[in-house]
């Protein structure tokens, strides 16, 4: 509503309408909306970890409540006669004067806060509010959309999971919003594989006459051995359909900067690279094809291994997007919003491949 619809509310149709609460001051300063000496700020996002039953009171550093927090946006239908003082504050902050009277739904929640604090709330607390009070408000200067694709058609396949604890990772990786922490969630199946495959390795030996061979398997697994180590081996021992990971590697053309930052900018001299020192190479491969024949032809040495080549590079590539999102700090490629498009159209999908195989029943 404007601020002369909300005057004429005020003059003239309070008593036609049985407000329920009484608009007794009403003004504006640089298009702010100030009634009853409060405003509503809308939130854009709030945690999940937040119950929105009930509005919950926010307090300055000196423990002064400024405000409080209503979750409007979950009330549903809801009349006007029904409202709160702050929830009525917000419902003439977001409704038009067509709404008065009618049953009404919240497009968004609300910090309704006292103005005399606003400047104060602005300057000081607004900006971090992600962190102390785990929501933001609109014009944060970071966009929230997550990227998503336009999908015709999906394939099914039946795999098989060793434990509850894997579907439960696959879920949590689905409901994820954006595709850092998705990955992350994906990336984590490969973790936990590992592990159930170190427990068959053990359940298979003979605790009386095969301990020492427990032993090394516990010490290898505690002490020595690296991550990336333990990647390349779940990887090498269940993915033998070469194609589609090299399908999903020759993707990388569709991103050559993120790719060449990520995996050799950042990543030249990190344990894994098995194109260590291929600067150039590496740059001519991204934008042609990672076949044998121009490995051949780019003089990249694979010991006539071509399987075990590119299964290092998947696992190498996987690992580095996989660090630079848990990481995230200097010595990393630091990812943000705008690598996101890198993420769901080439990352995920090198890793779906991976997963697709390691667990295919």
């Amino acid at each position: 509503m404007t601020i002369q619809e909300l005057e004429s509310l005020r003059v003239d149709l309070e008593p036609v309408f049985d407000l329920p609460f009484s608009i007794t001051t009403l003004s504006e300063d640089d298009g702010i909306r100030i009634i009853n000496n409060k405003i509503a700020i809308p939130i854009e996002k709030y945690s999940s970890f937040f119950k929105t039953g009930l509005d919950i009171s926010v307090y300055d550093e000196s423990k002064n409540e400024i405000g409080l927090l209503v979750f409007t946006n979950e009330l549903g239908d809801v009349n006007m006669s029904s409202l709160t003082e702050n929830q009525f504050i917000a419902f003439l902050t977001e409704a038009e004067i067509i709404d008065i009277g009618k049953p009404y739904r919240f497009k968004k929640n609300y910090l309704v806060l006292n103005f005399a604090d606003y400047e104060n709330y602005k300057t000081k607390y607004m900006p971090y509010a992600a962190i102390w009070g785990g929501f933001f408000h609109p014009n944060s200067g970071i966009t929230t959309t997550s990227h998503s694709l336009n999908i015709s058609a999906i394939n099914a396949f039946e795999l098989h999971f060793p434990a509850d604890i894997f579907l439960e990772n696959s879920i949590r990786a689905v409901a994820q919003p954006f595709a850092f922490e998705r990955f992350l969630k994906q990336y984590h199946l490969l973790e936990l594989r590992f592990d159930f495959d170190i427990i068959k390795k053990i359940q298979k030996l003979n605790i009386q006459t095969e301990s020492d061979q427990i032993g090394e398997i516990l010490t290898d697994y505690t002490n020595s051995r690296k991550e990336i180590t333990r990647l390349e081996e779940i990887v090498f021992a269940n993915c033998n359909d070469l194609q589609p990971i090299v399908d999903r590697i020759n993707d990388s053309i569709n991103f050559q900067n993120e790719s060449f930052d990520l995996f050799f900018k950042y990543g030249s001299s990190k344990e894994g690279n098995p194109l260590k020192d291929k600067e150039v190479e590496f740059s001519t491969l991204l934008s042609s094809n990672f076949n044998e024949t121009n490995l051949n032809f780019h003089k990249i040495s694979y010991q006539k291994d071509y399987r075990k080549f590119i299964l290092k590079l998947a696992c190498y590539w996987i690992y580095r997007i996989r660090s630079s999102i848990a990481h995230n700090k200097i010595g990393e490629y630091i990812l943000a919003m705008k690598d996101e498009k890198f993420i769901v159209e080439f990352g995920e999908p090198l890793l779906k491949e991976i997963l697709l195989q390691c667990f295919k029943k």
